[in-house]
């Protein structure tokens, strides 16, 4: 099961712009080159078949990053490349194989998260969310005590738009759950 905890993604959010991965001819390296814009954070990692964590970084606030993976010390396998955005997580299988470091573009996938936007002046919780026909997904509002106060069923589709009115919700702290049968976002919102 894979867990996203949802920030306060806003209009500003950081979104990769532009993305290379490329292999070094007959090496067992590959150059990575994220270009980003907005405010907040990219999270690099690459990691093995048992999802171990063999390199990892956070780039804050940062316009580009370029980083050549040397690979020489790693045995022959399947491994991942796992970027993460506010907006998307972007996932690259790469090989390493007697011929160097295997590519393949057509591979990468994309799972885009969904965006909770809390509209104090109109009182609702705005979702948006490319889906792109990844399943169905269970969405809740819980107060603090873990109560539900609010329940939805999101079908499969290729994205959602829907607002929720919490004009009725006491001030508090709230918390939203959206989960599938391999996936959870969390989001905490403050209700004043």
């Amino acid at each position: 099961m894979i867990l996203f905890l949802l920030g306060s993604t806003q209009v500003g959010a950081t979104a990769i712009t532009s993305l290379r991965i490329v292999p070094i001819q007959s090496e067992k390296m590959f150059l990575l080159s994220v270009t980003a814009k907005g405010e907040g954070k990219v999270n690099v990692q690459f990691v093995d078949e048992q999802a171990r964590i063999l390199f990892s970084t956070d780039l804050k606030n940062k316009q580009k990053f370029d980083h050549k993976f040397n690979l020489d010390h790693l045995p022959n396998g399947q491994y991942k490349l796992i970027i993460d955005d506010e907006l998307k997580t972007t996932e690259q299988p790469i090989g390493i194989g007697l011929g160097g470091v295997e590519i393949d573009p057509s591979t990468r996938q994309y799972l885009y998260k969904p965006l909770l936007k809390l509209d104090r002046d109109k009182q609702a919780i705005d979702l948006n969310w490319l889906m792109a026909e990844k399943g169905d997904f269970h969405f809740e509002i819980r107060d603090e005590a873990s109560n539900i106060l609010f329940s939805d069923q999101l079908t499969a589709s290729l994205a959602v738009h829907k607002r929720y009115d919490v004009s009725a919700f006491p001030k508090g702290n709230y918390f939203v759950t959206i989960k599938g049968e391999n996936q959870v976002f969390y989001k905490n919102l403050y209700l004043n």
